[in-house]
């Protein structure tokens, strides 16, 4: 990607003002900048959804104001003010956006794609699961996750603690900390995975 001098003008305003830059192959990048700084309309540009007023955005060499439909089956956006995919299951995703690039042989596909998120995945992705559901009960992995890591090291700490010095305050330390632990696992229990509500019984983290 290959953005020179890139520029638009609404009216009086520029919403773009002249910006460069390069993005290899690999290599990620982020605009960042606060609301009305251009970070949509440069997005846009770059889609070939913006015509600029002066300058311009080339994607795999092609120019974007022009010839964006050379590319754009090589590229994918997601806009986070479209809640479109976040109703669909995943299946539903997969075949969507599969219809959209154009792939041969649609259900063959998504029925592989499938297969190796549920042999691959720690967490494994049911098809059938509303992405938003997908999505939350992830995060709530996550949460569970960064707690258990943080109390088994805070529970080291105290059995080191209680065995250098076998105070009760030492011990009642190490009590609470396996409390809150057998607590932690509890919750665990509650979660039926990544890909809830799917039946799939939660896994260790």
């Amino acid at each position: 990607m290959q953005v020179v001098r890139l520029r638009k003008v609404y009216r009086d305003i520029a919403a773009v003002d002249g910006i460069d830059f390069t993005l290899a192959a690999g290599a990620v990048t982020a605009l960042l900048g606060g609301n009305g700084a251009g970070k949509t309309t440069t997005i846009a540009m770059l889609m070939g959804l913006v015509i600029p007023t002066a300058g311009e955005a080339r994607v795999f060499g092609a120019n974007m104001a022009r010839e964006r439909h050379r590319v754009l089956h090589r590229m994918n956006f997601e806009s986070p003010y479209v809640d479109v995919p976040m109703r669909l299951t995943v299946r539903q995703n997969l075949e969507v956006y599969a219809r959209l690039y154009g792939v041969r042989d649609l259900k063959a596909v998504v029925a592989r794609v499938q297969a190796t998120l549920t042999h691959t995945s720690d967490w494994p992705v049911q098809a059938d699961a509303a992405r938003a559901d997908v999505d939350r009960w992830w995060a709530h992995v996550v949460t569970l996750h960064r707690k258990s890591r943080t109390l088994h090291r805070e529970l080291r700490d105290a059995e080191r603690a209680l065995g250098s010095e076998p105070t009760e305050e030492n011990l009642a330390w190490l009590k609470d900390v396996q409390e809150r632990l057998a607590a932690l696992d509890g919750t665990e229990a509650e979660i039926d995975g990544f890909g809830a509500p799917s039946g799939r019984l939660a896994r260790t983290v």
